[in-house]
């Protein structure tokens, strides 16, 4: 599924979190929480890993040929540390951003322990509660000054009321992800709302 990630300024969805599910026949739908430790504990997350950045990669170009120029410029893979110690990995995206000839800027990975980044995205434990916590609106608020300083572009996560995207945007942060906007959304879904 993917959620999409809203422009701050033109409320445009120009990017989106690509999140994977889990939908076993007897159990139903199983958690993130609950599939991601045992795919990392079986080292099995590197290949489920690799199908994922493909699999979003390959829709992405699909999605560029039927339309041509669309709105969507990037997609946010999460990637695990597990993932991130495969040193394989990031010849393995840029070898297939080459093969489905998109910009080496189309994918962004997520991956937020220790490691320098052009963007920090605000966690939505935080900004779920910035209209009740005057404490959480103030470090939100720090947080987006300090970045700006620095250069480091910040996206709040989570936001799903109108008084929590007004406090964020009065913030200064580049995009928004949230139920404000949208739920994650199947492909087919997502294609008719924000890339057709």
């Amino acid at each position: 599924v993917m959620q999409p990630i809203v422009e701050t300024k033109s409320e445009v969805c120009d990017a989106a979190e690509v999140l994977l599910r889990f939908t076993h026949p007897e159990f139903g739908v199983i958690g993130p929480m609950d599939f991601i430790p045992i795919l990392e504990n079986s080292k099995e997350i590197i290949r489920v890993g690799k199908w994922v950045i493909d699999q979003s990669l390959q829709t992405l170009a699909r999605w560029r040929e039927q339309i041509g120029h669309i709105p969507l410029k990037r997609l946010q893979i999460n990637v695990s540390y597990v993932q991130f110690k495969d040193p394989e990995l990031l010849g393995y995206v840029v070898e297939r951003l080459d093969h489905y000839q998109l910009p080496h800027d189309a994918v962004m990975l997520e991956l937020l322990k220790d490691i320098p980044a052009d963007m920090v995205k605000l966690d939505h434990t935080m900004t779920r509660s910035i209209t009740e916590k005057p404490k959480d609106k103030a470090l939100i608020e720090f947080i987006v000054t300090y970045c700006k300083k620095v250069g480091i572009a910040v996206c709040a996560e989570g936001v799903e009321k109108v008084e929590a995207l007004s406090i964020v945007r009065n913030a200064g942060v580049e995009c928004i992800q949230g139920y404000y906007y949208d739920k994650p959304l199947e492909l087919d879904t997502f294609y008719r709302k924000y890339v057709k």
